[in-house]
């Protein structure tokens, strides 16, 4: 009989093609959704997916918002690994890894990133530019959590870390909220090369959880 064997992969017809069994999409105008059961990489133009994008269902999420405005909606990520890249003046809504494993999520090219970050039980990593990282960033359910917000302004919110490592770093005008460390197995928190002010540590160690200080997992 003609057609593929039962275990082949056959690329989903909302696909632009599956390249190494991924699929490919690139949305436009409002919601973008990724096809259940399969890795899927999604691209962004500029001012392009206006609506929410949903990777809920997929097995792992890749989504490129790093041209132009764009990405004004929510981005709900699945449970496999979610990676988002966010341009100058994107990703203005809530980003919800909530429910991921390892997510990474590059909010480096400034202004953008508005609202709460929420990430997994895997590792967290965010990097926030000048102007950017405007919400909260949760990684109370992660295992390693790392959070730049070294550039400039920003990171106005709340940083929480899981039961991890835990390492924050800080320019001069940012991390303004609470930077919660405490049910994390260490903890390195530095502002321009000191220590941070306004951080709770795990109870070994001292004060501000300084670069200096024995607090490593």
């Amino acid at each position: 009989m003609d057609g593929p064997a039962p275990d082949a992969f056959v690329c989903p017809p909302d696909c632009g093609g599956c390249p190494g069994g991924v699929c490919k999409l690139t949305c436009s105008g409002g919601a973008c959704t990724c096809p259940a059961g399969v890795p899927c990489a999604i691209n962004c133009g500029a001012t392009s997916c206006a609506g929410p994008i949903d990777c809920s269902k997929a097995t792992s999420c890749a989504i490129d918002c790093s041209v132009g405005v764009t990405c004004s909606d929510v981005i709900l990520c699945g449970s496999g690994d979610c990676q988002v890249k966010c341009g100058h003046l994107a990703c203005t809504q809530t980003i919800n890894a909530s429910s991921a494993k390892n997510v990474a999520i590059d909010c480096s090219a400034g202004t953008n990133c508005s609202k709460d970050i929420l990430c997994g039980t895997g590792t967290c990593t965010v990097k926030c530019g000048h102007l950017s990282c405007g919400g909260k960033i949760l990684g109370d359910k992660a295992s390693d959590c790392s959070f730049d917000c070294s550039a400039g302004t920003n990171c106005v919110g709340d940083l929480v870390c899981g039961s991890g490592d835990c390492k924050i770093s800080c320019g001069f005008m940012s991390c303004s909220g609470a930077l919660d460390c405490g049910k994390a197995c260490g903890c390195s928190c530095s502002r321009n090369g000191g220590a941070c002010g306004n951080v709770t540590c795990p109870a070994k160690c001292t004060a501000a959880c300084g670069p200096t200080n024995n607090c490593a997992c």
